[in-house]
């Protein structure tokens, strides 16, 4: 009888200790890329979605809501990194609208997730 008690609590010690992590707010998957350049500090993160749902910072909103946090956030601190996680199945012209009005609100770069071509 204890054996039990202990696998039952070993199984929900590691059920719990799975889902420390929090996953991204929306379902993705990254390009892929060949290049491997790292950000050294990564401030601010866009999640974009193929159905075209964006995030900023884990907040869920649609496209207007984005540019206005995007230019909310870049009074303030103007000199922010800016990593984009969109899906691969974002349409690309969509990608240089949003880069193009993000230039306009002042953001030079803004740096691209990608996964390694051939790995993950």
């Amino acid at each position: 009888l204890p054996l039990i008690n202990i696998v039952f609590l070993l199984l929900i010690f590691f059920m719990i200790a799975g889902r420390l992590s929090a996953g991204d707010p929306i379902k993705l998957v990254p390009p892929k890329s060949l290049s491997e350049m790292k950000i050294e500090k990564p401030e601010v993160v866009i999640h974009i979605g193929a159905d075209k749902t964006f995030s900023f910072n884990k907040e869920i909103m649609d496209h207007e809501s984005l540019l206005k946090e995007i230019e909310a956030f870049q009074q303030i601190h103007g000199d922010a990194n800016y990593r984009l996680k969109i899906d691969e199945d974002f349409p690309g012209n969509d990608l240089l609208l949003l880069l193009g009005e993000m230039k306009q609100r002042g953001i030079d770069k803004a740096y691209i997730l990608t996964l390694r071509k051939g790995g993950s």
